[in-house]
Formats: C-alpha cells, structure tokens, sequence
C-alpha cells in the first residue's frame, strides 16, 4: 500500500473512532433526559405509546389489575429490564412499564440489577423471587419459569 493509502486509512480510523464518541455522547444525552420523565420511552411519547397500546389490545397498567385477587391467577412475565442505577430502571412486566415511581399491582420489587430483578408478592412479603428477562413467575405454583407463560394462563 502506498503512503496515501496509509493516510487515508488512518484519517477513516479517526473518523469511526469520533462517530463512535458522538453516538455515545447521543446516547448518555438521552438516558439523562429518561429521569425526567414517568414513563420513558426512547422512540414514543406518552399519546403514542398509549394509541400503540389500544392498537394492540394492551390493557393500561391503571386497569390491568383492579382486584388484587387477579394476581393469584395470572403468571408474570419480565420481558425486558433498562438498568442505569439502582435508583433509575425501567422494567416490563406483562407488558406493562414499571419504574421506582410506578409498580406493578401485587408486587414489591426490592433490588434490580442490569440482568435480574427480586420482588416479593403481597400473598408471600417473605418470600423472594428472582426473575431474569425472558422468564416468568408461576404464582399460584410459586415456580420460575424460561419464556413467556401467560399463555398458560388464558
């Protein structure tokens, strides 16, 4: 390679190594404005997220569970975990966002880490659960499970 190929592929290195800073610096600019608000999204504000909801037959998490009772009979599936610090996550459960700021009827969640979540439920306050994503919680059977089991359940 020529000396002028030398060069150009040093000035493209440099390039991809300042993209790769202004997509970071892009990246910790959003997960700082996710603070701010209750319910975060990185693509949707709270209207869409609500139509995209209806459109897709999703109940509210205000309506999901009314009777406290509905959570004997219903398996709770983690689909995903956003974890920034201890004070700053974001979960979905049964589709539904839960954060410090808004729980999930029926659950206490106690520690949440980047990979797991530990919560106990109000019929057992003593026993702990830990759920990683992808998995869920058989409550009447007291049972993790891998994959979404709510199917079971209709």
């Amino acid at each position: 390679m020529s000396w002028i190929g030398h060069i150009w592929a040093r000035h493209q290195l440099a390039l991809l190594r300042v993209i790769r800073i202004l997509i970071l610096l892009c990246a910790l600019v959003s997960f700082s404005a996710v603070g701010e608000e209750e319910n975060p999204s990185f693509m949707l504000n709270p209207e869409e997220q609500e139509a995209l909801q209806q459109a897709l037959g999703l109940k509210k998490p205000e309506t999901f569970l009314q009777d406290p009772e509905t959570l004997k009979h219903v398996n709770l599936f983690l689909s995903a975990i956003m974890f920034f610090h201890p004070d700053k996550w974001t979960l979905w459960i049964n589709d539904q966002i839960v954060g410090p700021k808004n729980s999930f009827p029926g659950l206490s969640v106690k520690d949440v880490s980047a990979d797991e979540i530990i919560f106990t439920t109000e019929d057992s306050p003593h026993h702990l659960v830990s759920l990683k994503p992808n998995q869920s919680y058989v409550v009447h059977e007291s049972r993790v499970v891998e994959g979404d089991a709510r199917v079971a359940t209709h």
